[in-house]
């Protein structure tokens, strides 16, 4: 099977589609063949050595955060998984799903609702559960609470949008002038073009600042939360772990980071929205496997709009 591994941190040039062997299935685990896996930011902040807190030191590595596929088979033990389901899941920090197979503990999977296809189910993984995670349970959010998005036409920022929109958040966002019309129609009231210099400056008043592209810092934004406000980024790092633990205790301005959990209920929450056609997937760009390094060198530029994914096995698709 190929198997995307880098054997020290760099750029793209250390990447390597590689063969490897078809790992053998333990009694309480589930061999998936994997028919898409999506590219975020994590992957080449990993690949570079930004995450190392996180990733540690040890080579080889292998990136990819998430991915849906068809279970090929089950463990003696796993009752909650058969052969042929159609099913999405979480690697974690550590990445591994740019590769063929996929060897999981059937906490780390959800089966895919007839309604919704492979494609669909991928993209929700990580843009799905960190924009619910970083707003329900890190951001308190509830009904009429004002809520800035930054970076609300990426992957994450869209389905932010949407959630904050169907819990009836006064919802504001930032994108470049070109996606306004994008986050509008996603249910933004309030859109601000992050190209226009010192665009912050103005803003006040927010119960809520979710960082998505984590541009900002808890220093500039502070003085735009109200008492019991919340920042949230998705990069996790010293400074901020300090500022949360700080924050926590000294302040009633708070601080915190974001790391991805896959928990199932979240997500089915999330596929039940989109079944209902109250959550529009983000525009989804797709790459071949052997064209990985062109999506993530895209995804460099920080300048993508909705999500890019990559197609392990079309045959799959």
């Amino acid at each position: 099977m190929k198997k995307l591994v880098f054997h020290s941190f760099g750029g793209n040039d250390v990447l390597e589609l590689t063969e490897s062997t078809i790992p053998q299935v333990g009694e309480n685990q589930v061999l998936v063949k994997v028919a898409y896996a999506g590219i975020n930011p994590l992957d080449w902040k990993t690949r570079n050595g930004d995450m190392r807190m996180v990733s540690g030191k040890k080579f080889p590595k292998t990136l990819g955060t998430e991915f849906s596929g068809v279970v090929t088979e089950v463990g003696n033990k796993v009752s909650r998984f058969a052969p042929g389901d159609r099913v999405a899941g979480s690697m974690g920090m550590h990445g591994g799903a740019f590769s063929e197979f996929i060897l999981k503990s059937p906490k780390d999977l959800i089966k895919i609702p007839k309604e919704l296809d492979l494609k669909s189910a991928s993209v929700s993984v990580v843009c799905g559960l960190t924009a619910y995670q970083c707003l329900v349970i890190k951001g308190r959010i509830t009904q009429n609470k004002k809520v800035l998005i930054n970076g609300a036409a990426g992957g994450v920022g869209t389905f932010a949008v949407q959630i904050a929109n169907i819990l009836s958040a006064d919802c504001w966002g930032t994108s470049s002038q070109e996606n306004h019309a994008y986050i509008e129609k996603l249910g933004c009231q309030h859109v601000i073009d992050y190209n226009i210099e010192h665009w912050l400056d103005a803003l006040e008043g927010f119960d809520l600042i979710f960082d998505a592209v984590s541009k900002l810092s808890f220093h500039q934004v502070k003085p735009k939360l109200n008492k019991g406000g919340i920042y949230v980024n998705t990069l996790p790092g010293p400074g901020i772990f300090f500022q949360q633990i700080y924050t926590s205790i000294f302040s009633s301005k708070k601080a915190k980071t974001y790391l991805l959990k896959f928990d199932p209920q979240d997500l089915q929450w999330l596929f039940n929205k989109m079944m209902d056609g109250k959550i529009i997937l983000p525009e989804i760009s797709v790459f071949p496997f052997e064209s990985i390094t062109d999506a993530l060198e895209l995804s460099e530029t920080e300048k993508v709009k909705g999500k890019l994914i990559i197609e392990i096995d079309p045959q799959l698709a």
